[in-house]
């Protein structure tokens, strides 16, 4: 990295004439030498992913111009419309007079109050001056509708690792998962708003406002591209993540929308409610495709095998059970529960799927045979949630008892705790270097966890 000559920081300049280099505050420094000067940026290649990201970022700022000039041109033809329509029937109300005045020259005889309209009155026109409305216009369309704001960007030594929170949401969080390279948090909850976090500044970059009641579920396509989010106000939204701005409001359950889950190739989204239904929605229509009935309590949970064939989901009727996607039909359930089933993950090989229900218990299921393949007791609270780490090896629990939990799954142990307050809801990164948790604290939760897990013994963490 190429220095200023006047202190330590990143050169953006050189002087050709010169050859010295320089930050953007000493450029004031190296004039005061000299008035001659030639100036020009230092350019520089950028690494794949940074590369990646770069391009990414200017995609998206593309794409919220072309939105928004998309909007202002509607918006502009529709106030043409509406001036000319309103033009349209002041003067209908002008030609009507005239018309009526025209047909008094016509008369040989007048009534009373014809006589009376003409002779005791005067005709008063208000005067009009479109210069207000035009000054108006100006000044409205003269608004610099965008500008390029300066980033409160974070030092460079600065990864998402560490123990922190992030403060701002007003009320109990519901749901927290990861995206863009585990890069940004996106959570939800009670004060209806969605937060998209930036675990680099730890600041809060976006809030998507639009439901009218707590959000209960998120989740995000493959490529990042799309949120859906769903609510007590029985309505599932779907949000433009590069432009932040939403796309769609699907209509459909009598209930509570309690899970959410894109397929794989993000052509559809499946949803469960407290009213008992799964819903298949196509997004090339943002129509409801199909409705599965076979619950006979609130949906909590379902996931989605990797080969958009299964859905699989749980209940509070005390069942999990498995759905054929494209024959929309049911295709077994799994019981032996003592009580509802309040979350469940699928591992990403999609062979192993896990549960936790009421009954403080966390069941491991083989999908393939459709059998049990073990029970591990050792939840404490209730409303408990469970996450398995990407590579399939941990899995993570939370609830009302104020810990964390992270399991061995082959040996089914607990390799790690931290102590918290209650918890509803969490999620690995990907390399199980950190996790983020929300709960009724109104914060979300980033935890380093990469010591402890390359410890072998059990460990604590306050």
């Amino acid at each position: 990295m190429e220095t200023c000559t006047y202190c330590s920081n990143k050169a953006a300049w050189a002087c050709k004439c010169s050859s010295e280099l320089m930050c953007e505050s000493h450029i004031p420094s190296h004039f005061k030498k000299s008035d001659q000067h030639t100036l020009f940026a230092i350019k520089k290649a950028l690494s794949s992913s940074i590369k990646s990201d770069f391009q990414a970022e200017v995609l998206r700022r593309i794409s919220l111009l072309t939105k928004f000039s998309q909007d202002l041109l509607t918006e502009t033809h529709k106030l043409i419309s509406k001036i000319k329509s309103l033009s349209t029937l002041t003067l209908k109300k002008v030609y009507t007079a005239q018309n009526e005045y025209s047909k008094l020259l016509s008369n040989k005889e007048f009534s009373t109050s014809e006589i009376n309209r003409v002779m005791q009155s005067n005709l008063s026109l208000s005067p009009f001056s479109v210069s207000d409305i035009n000054n108006f216009l100006e000044r409205f369309f003269s608004i610099n509708f965008f500008k390029e704001v300066v980033k409160d960007l974070p030092n460079e030594t600065k990864t998402v690792m560490g123990d922190y929170s992030l403060e701002g949401s007003e009320k109990l969080i519901t749901c927290v998962l990861l995206g863009f390279r585990d890069q940004v948090a996106i959570s939800a909850g009670e004060d209806k708003k969605i937060r998209v976090w930036n675990l680099l500044s730890h600041i809060c970059e976006s809030v998507f406002e639009g439901h009218k009641k707590e959000i209960l579920c998120i989740c995000l396509t493959k490529d990042y591209s799309k949120l859906a989010s769903g609510s007590c106000d029985k309505d599932i939204k779907i949000w433009d993540m590069q432009a932040r701005y939403l796309l769609q409001t699907l209509k459909g359950h009598s209930g509570s929308v309690s899970c959410i889950s894109f397929t794989s190739d993000q052509s559809y989204l499946v949803s469960g409610s407290y009213d008992c239904t799964i819903r298949i929605w196509d997004l090339s229509t943002y129509a409801q495709s199909s409705i599965l009935n076979g619950h006979s309590a609130s949906i909590y949970a379902l996931v989605i095998s990797a080969d958009d064939k299964y859905i699989f989901s749980a209940s509070g009727d005390t069942t999990f059970r498995v759905w054929n996607f494209w024959e929309k039909r049911q295709e077994a359930h799994m019981s032996g529960f003592t009580s509802g089933i309040k979350s469940l993950d699928m591992a990403c090989d999609g062979r192993l799927i896990i549960t936790i229900s009421e009954d403080k218990n966390i069941r491991l299921w083989d999908i393939d045979n459709r059998t049990q393949l073990d029970k591990i007791e050792g939840l404490t609270g209730l409303n408990g949630w469970v996450q398995i780490s990407k590579d399939g090896k941990y899995i993570l629990t939370g609830s009302n008892d104020r810990h964390i939990k992270i399991w061995d799954i082959k040996t089914k142990k607990i390799v790690m705790t931290l102590e918290t307050e209650s918890t509803t809801c969490g999620a690995f990164s990907r390399g199980c270097e950190f996790i983020v948790t929300g709960g009724p604290d109104r914060k979300v939760k980033v935890w380093n966890i990469a010591k402890g897990m390359q410890s072998n013994n059990s460990c604590v963490i306050v």
